[in-house]
């Protein structure tokens, strides 16, 4: 059963997340699987399905777990876990939609066990993983409540981060720009993850303009450019920097975006 203390070489492949690690974690589970007792096989085929997914090896994680449906249907925990992984399978592929529907009808499926202490973190891994997936199928009003019940949950630094960055657009698309600007300066300052680091300060200059803070708004908007130079980003420069009175600068971002 995957468990909160599981195998520390599983744990630590599976906490590092990356692919190098998940080929280690990888060639562990297959050699304990070769002497493996009934009871522990299913947890590593759980964790083999995890490491593929990591990998993008989607078809063959999935492969896994039709194993664990077969030779374990009749185990009520097994089964929780192995929907649960079917969830993060989607959700890595980047079929969040699909991700959301698999982890709500786990999420139902098995209410009476995940109300148990021991399965509690399961439990709260689904209620983050439904948000980030609510987020990215920009249902943002459902996200914005799921992310709020994530936050009171312990969570990895970097998930939280992550978390507080989506809450913060939430607000931002929900136009409640004085709690937008909170949880991104939040966020802002926590120190962002570089995959988050132009959409944060993206979305911090639109909320700023929005607040009318038009110099600080420019410099967020500065920032969200140096890694992710869009239209997008050089249209709003282009518009501040005209309501800030720098027409020079105004028609230059102007015509990168509309050139002659």
């Amino acid at each position: 059963m995957i468990t909160e203390d599981a195998d520390p070489i599983i744990q630590k492949a599976v906490d590092a997340g990356d692919p190098q690690s998940a080929e280690r974690g990888l060639l562990y589970v297959d050699h304990q699987l070769s002497t493996a007792s009934v009871d522990a096989k299913s947890n590593l085929l759980l964790h083999k399905a995890i490491f593929l997914g990591i990998l993008s090896r989607f078809d063959e994680a999935r492969e896994q777990l039709e194993i664990v449906a077969t030779e374990f249907g009749g185990d009520a925990l097994v089964a929780l876990q192995r929907d649960f992984v079917a969830g993060c399978l989607y959700g890595q592929e980047g079929r969040f939609a699909d991700a959301y529907k698999i982890l709500t009808s786990t999420l139902y499926k098995y209410r009476e066990q995940l109300q148990l202490p021991e399965l509690r973190f399961i439990f709260e891994d689904i209620q983050q993983r439904r948000a980030f997936d609510l987020f990215q199928v920009e249902q943002y009003g459902k996200a914005e409540y799921l992310l709020r019940e994530a936050l009171t949950y312990k969570m990895k630094s970097a998930d939280r981060i992550v978390a507080v960055v989506e809450l913060g657009i939430c607000y931002s698309r929900l136009n409640d720009h004085e709690l937008a600007l909170k949880y991104l300066q939040e966020a802002s300052q926590a120190g962002l993850p570089q995959e988050w680091y132009s959409e944060a300060h993206f979305y911090l200059g639109l909320t700023l303009a929005h607040l009318k803070r038009l110099a600080e708004s420019k410099q967020e908007f500065l920032l969200s450019l140096q890694t992710r130079p869009t239209p997008q980003v050089y249209a709003w420069l282009a518009k501040i920097c005209d309501l800030l009175g720098d027409t020079e600068e105004a028609q230059h971002y102007a015509q990168i975006i509309r050139p002659s």
